[in-house]
């Protein structure tokens, strides 16, 4: 699969590369105060848990603004579109084709894994964490782009129906963009832990991917918009709750009372 992938090997040294580099040389290394599996367990149930039991006041009001912003690109999807498609056609279809793979699920799944083989191997928390918070983000965020592909049932720009075209479970999957949702969830939380310009670098190269679905007549304005507000929305939230003090952190303990066996979760300080 790696052989098969040229792009995705780059795209995990890029990332990997960029995070040692942003980090200021006196805090590279953090040696991790627990077993990593032991922490990435706890976050990933944790995690789930949280989701499910909803959202914070402040996290509804940045998802009612998206929700806003996202309304207004709508009503631009045609004329985005047809800027687009005139750029495509004067000679950016090669960088373009380029950025789009970086989205691509044969692309993403070997460099995700390059990326969290090489931070385990690290022993530094700080760069493990952002590993795997970053492959969290993937997983969980293309969870809710897939189901609202499926409810939505937009049919994509080439299928030439317009932008208005919905039809729920009819198997069209327009909206959101899955690449974008992607590149923008294994990007968001590198920046997270490692803010700077060299990790900056990594949201512009996402969303010139989410750019390259729009010019492919892939995806309308709305569709790459809603995939970047979900990945790099996921990403910012699960880096934020990973970065918290070892005290706040999610934690599964087992626990045995005589006849009673059974699992506690503690998720910590909202």
């Amino acid at each position: 699969m790696l052989a098969a992938a040229p792009h995705g090997r780059l795209f995990a040294l890029l990332l990997l590369a960029l995070g040692w580099a942003a980090a200021p040389g006196s805090a590279r290394a953090q040696p991790a105060e627990e077993p990593a599996r032991r922490r990435f367990a706890a976050w990933a149930v944790g995690d789930a848990v949280a989701l499910g039991a909803g959202i914070e006041a402040s996290d509804a009001l940045r998802l009612g603004g998206a929700v806003g912003v996202l309304a207004l690109v709508g009503f631009q999807d045609a004329e985005v579109f047809t800027e687009a498609r005139r750029l495509y056609t004067r000679g950016a279809r090669r960088p373009i084709r380029i950025v789009e793979e970086l989205g691509n699920a044969r692309v993403v799944r070997p460099a995700a894994a390059m990326v969290l083989v090489g931070a385990l191997a690290s022993r530094d928390a700080r760069l493990q964490d952002a590993a795997f918070t970053s492959l969290q983000a993937v997983v969980y965020a293309n969870t809710v782009t897939n189901a609202l592909k499926s409810v939505s049932g937009r049919a994509r720009p080439y299928q030439a129906r317009g932008p208005d075209r919905f039809a729920p479970f009819s198997g069209n999957t327009s909206f959101p963009s899955g690449h974008a949702t992607t590149v923008f969830a294994l990007a968001a939380p590198w920046f997270a832990y490692y803010p700077g310009p060299a990790t900056g670098g990594l949201l512009a190269v996402a969303s010139a991917t989410a750019f390259s679905r729009v010019v492919t007549e892939r995806h309308w304005a709305s569709d790459v918009a809603a995939g970047a507000a979900i990945g790099g929305g996921m990403g910012l939230w699960l880096a934020r709750r990973h970065q918290r003090r070892p005290s706040e952190t999610p934690r599964v303990q087992p626990y045995a009372d005589g006849s009673n066996v059974g699992v506690t979760i503690q998720l910590g300080a909202p």
